[in-house]
């Protein structure tokens, strides 16, 4: 790749370190923020695994018919260093999985179309607290935050006339920025 500003010119290339391959196509990727792990979702499932050499620890299945989860496709997804993994999916649904407890995953609904992206509350790397509240952007223009201890929906974020791409927390957790379709970017308040 060629990189450059004013007419110069350069090529950097990056050195791979491990890999791994799953038997479906990846669509999203996630670090933890401590760095220990990566979450890998491929197809109908999320793989949790070791930073250091890509060694599986734990594959979360989302396709569970029985439970009423459906077959969607991972489109976003999150890690904490507490081992929370919140997807967003294809089908609107919203999952939390608790890996450390083990617990069936939390399925949040109120999305009306794809959930495009999901992030986590910042201020928590390295340190035992959990996330307090999640963020979800959807394609059917709205953003929306949760509480991550109990999946209850705690705000609605409209006014964008599109599908809603991305979201994220200001560093402090007290203000949102969302990017639109519309062709707009908006911070909000919480």
């Amino acid at each position: 790749h060629k990189y450059g500003h004013g007419g110069t010119h350069f090529t950097s290339w990056a050195q791979e370190l491990v890999k791994t391959s799953l038997r479906a196509p990846t669509s999203c990727v996630a670090f933890s923020p401590d760095g220990s792990r990566v979450v890998v979702a491929a197809g109908t499932c999320c793989h949790e695994l070791s930073s250091k050499d890509l060694r599986p620890l734990v594959v979360l299945p989302l396709g569970d018919r029985d439970a009423g989860l459906g077959t969607a496709r991972v489109l976003s997804v999150a890690i904490s260093d507490q081992g929370l993994i919140v997807t967003g999916c294809s089908d609107g649904g919203v999952r939390m999985y608790n890996v450390a407890s083990g617990a069936d995953p939390c399925v949040l609904s109120g999305h009306m179309g794809p959930v495009l992206f999901v992030a986590m509350s910042p201020g928590f790397v390295g340190t035992r607290q959990p996330p307090r509240v999640l963020l979800t952007a959807s394609a059917d223009g709205t953003a929306r935050v949760w509480d991550a201890l109990t999946g209850a929906l705690q705000l609605t974020i409209g006014g964008h006339n599109a599908p809603v791409h991305c979201a994220d927390f200001s560093a402090d957790g007290t203000h949102v920025v969302t990017a639109s379709a519309d062709g707009t970017a908006r911070i909000w308040v919480l």
